[in-house]
């Protein structure tokens, strides 16, 4: 496959972020190629493991470098670094939905290997990574539902940032009334206030560390009503016909 940079990539206007950080573009960039090799399992055309190796060149990626003319300024840019060959499996396990209960329940591991040039310098990054997520679903009587979901990644990177755990879990219940033309839902999204990311950047002269957090936690209400208006009949293809055995 062919990945190609968009126009933010490409866009070399300046945005200043703060007072010691800028963003912009590389009207310079190249497209990157990937090439995958993957082996799996699946049930009912839905994969339950697998496990593959992705290898991209001319692989393009968000990079910090140091402001020439300012070096305590940094600039958050893009560029062509090098290549990069990703090692993964996952495996998926779940209760078929159409019970009271059902579940599905996964993970996935990878390893990054990294080789290329940073600031004109040879560099070499290597890291793996876990990644876990769950959806749950249980059905209280005919009228209710009530459901959970969440990730978690240890070990994680994003680009050349090292990052620490973080995740988030969810919950939400929906009630069913008037044989079920009235629909309540509410929701919570990030509970436990987990999005909150440690991360560490060693690459070339930049030595970052630090942590961001990202407030997503949402609480919120959903009321709908249908009020039994017939959906609109679909038109039959006048090529299709009904065969009798």
């Amino acid at each position: 496959t062919i990945g190609r940079p968009d126009y933010s990539n490409l866009n070399p206007s300046v945005r200043y972020v703060d007072q010691f950080l800028v963003e912009t573009g590389n009207p310079a960039l190249t497209p990157q190629f990937t090439h995958n090799v993957e082996a799996n399992i699946s049930f009912d055309n839905f994969p339950v493991f697998s496990v593959g190796r992705n290898f991209t060149t001319d692989i393009f990626s968000s990079v910090v470098y140091q402001d020439p003319s300012n070096p305590s300024v940094a600039v958050r840019t893009f560029d062509n670094l090098g290549q990069r060959r990703e090692t993964y499996f996952n495996i998926v396990g779940a209760i078929p939905p159409g019970g009271r209960y059902f579940f599905a329940i996964g993970t996935q591991y990878n390893i990054n290997e990294f080789e290329g040039f940073y600031e004109n310098q040879p560099i070499s990054f290597r890291r793996g990574s876990w990644r876990f997520f769950t959806f749950h679903m249980l059905r209280l009587g005919n009228n209710a539902r009530l459901h959970m979901s969440g990730f978690m990644m240890t070990n994680g990177q994003q680009n050349f940032y090292e990052l620490d755990t973080f995740g988030q879990l969810n919950f939400g219940f929906t009630q069913n009334f008037f044989n079920q033309r009235l629909s309540i839902t509410i929701n919570a999204r990030d509970v436990l206030r987990t999005m909150n990311t440690q991360f560490v950047l060693n690459q070339g002269s930049m030595h970052l560390q630090g942590n961001r957090y990202s407030d997503n936690r949402r609480f919120g209400i959903n009321i709908r009503y249908n009020f039994g208006v017939g959906q609109r009949p679909e038109r039959r293809n006048m090529m299709q016909f009904d065969m009798e055995e």
